[in-house]
């Protein structure tokens, strides 16, 4: 029996000793995976910070230059990260990749808030066929957009209305660079106006906003602190040039505006010193030699393009061409402002081109010289985008108006006043 026994408790034993073997193997097992996880873990969350890093160090390359960034090798050693790219698409994104981890963050590129190529609260007669290329705004469906050719606040007025379709210059910008090119890219019927001869038939392309304020979008101050942005000699260059040197203390100090004889040469000797805002305080007149010499200039000396703000004084312009700049008239003086100094440009001498416009036009409105703040004469248009910011007075335009429009062309001086931004809807909103 004895022999029988010892056999049962070494069977008992082993059992035991099995078991135990057993809960202590299962244990490990757990213990090991929660090792293993919490390594996982460990890694998942360094490679999210290093992938998060890499969205704000090229965030932060960006925001020192307003530019897209073109080499971020810097960042991608600096955080061992597998990839970290830019989208160049509206708007763009920052694409960062660590192991297993991937995030992206959409932002905007500094850029003027204006959403039209033209922006009028002065009164803009169009004695001819008026045809815009538009800017294009938030996307709707897969291939369509809408547009916007023409903003207006005062009366609007041309013996006929169209906006052009989308052009090569403007599919080839960021806002559509991600669309495949076998995708058609088109305004929306909402807004987009094929021709018509009333402007009550016009669609949402040329909108009435009697509120609108293109001083805010243009340089990120309401219009009212005009002078701010005026005396601010760090950015701008001024004709006349001695203004610089004088900006009073207040905008009630400043000197009469008068008419600026040697306009012209004032602002292309500025660009060719390398300035890309130039304001002009009085009046002025360019031609086509002028208007051809800039643009020479503008080529050469700048990075983009060129903005010209026109201030208290009339503007003519007579060209064959367009100009690569944007043109911002501006009337601080007061709503009754008599414009008197016609009689020292071209466009006034007989036989005078001026006075045959205000003729023509006489049916729609009753004019004169002294009501006109801008007049147009020619193909002439800025590629960059026009504004016609003289309530109560008539810019006219000799003859039709048919653009194009370049965003582009407003880069470099679209970082004088705004900056780099997050797209809204990112995980980056509070």
């Amino acid at each position: 029996m004895k022999p029988e026994y010892g056999a049962t408790t070494i069977i008992m034993t082993s059992l035991m000793l099995g078991l135990l073997l057993m809960l202590v193997m299962a244990n490990a097992k757990g213990l090991l995976y929660q090792i293993k996880h919490s390594n996982d873990y460990l890694d998942s969350r360094r490679s999210y910070w290093r992938a998060e890093g890499g969205l704000e160090c090229a965030y932060a390359k960006m925001r020192r230059t307003g530019q897209l960034a073109q080499n971020l090798s810097d960042c991608i050693a600096l955080l061992d990260l597998d990839e970290l790219i830019i989208e160049q698409q509206r708007p763009n994104i920052i694409r960062s990749s660590s192991g297993y981890v991937r995030l992206s963050k959409a932002f905007y590129l500094p850029e003027l808030q204006i959403k039209s190529p033209i922006t009028t609260r002065s009164h803009f007669l169009v004695n001819g066929n008026l045809k815009v290329a538009p800017s294009i705004g938030q996307r709707l469906n897969h291939s369509q957009w809408q547009c916007y050719s023409l903003r207006y606040a005062g009366a609007l007025f041309a013996k006929s209305f169209a906006s052009k379709s989308l052009m090569s210059s403007q599919v080839g910008h960021g806002n559509l660079a991600a669309i495949p090119s076998s995708t058609p890219r088109r305004c929306s019927d909402s807004h987009y106006t094929r021709l018509v001869w009333k402007l009550e038939d016009t669609q949402k392309d040329f909108q009435f906003e009697p509120s609108v304020d293109p001083f805010k979008e243009v340089f990120n101050v309401e219009r009212s602190e005009w002078f701010s942005v005026m005396s601010d000699t760090s950015r701008l260059a001024y004709v006349p040039h001695s203004l610089r040197d004088s900006i009073p203390s207040h905008a009630d100090r400043l000197p009469k505006a008068t008419f600026n004889q040697n306009c012209a040469e004032s602002i292309i000797s500025l660009v060719r010193a390398s300035h890309d805002l130039i304001w002009v305080f009085g009046g002025c007149e360019l031609n086509e030699p002028d208007i051809h010499a800039l643009n020479l200039a503008i080529d050469s000396y700048l990075e983009s393009g060129l903005m010209v703000v026109f201030h208290n004084g009339i503007v003519s312009i007579s060209a064959q061409q367009p100009l690569k700049g944007f043109i911002y008239h501006l009337v601080t003086s007061g709503i009754h402002t008599q414009y008197t100094d016609w009689p020292k440009t071209r466009v006034s001498r007989p036989p005078s081109i001026l006075n045959h416009t205000i003729a023509q036009l006489s049916s729609v409105a009753q004019l004169s010289e002294e009501t006109v703040s801008y007049f147009q004469h020619g193909h002439f248009y800025p590629l960059g985008g026009l504004v016609l910011d003289a309530p109560n007075s008539y810019a006219l335009v000799s003859g039709g108006l048919n653009t194009e429009y370049r965003q582009q062309v407003t880069q470099a001086v679209a970082r004088d006043f705004h900056f780099l931004s997050w797209a809204a809807g990112s995980w980056y909103d509070f």
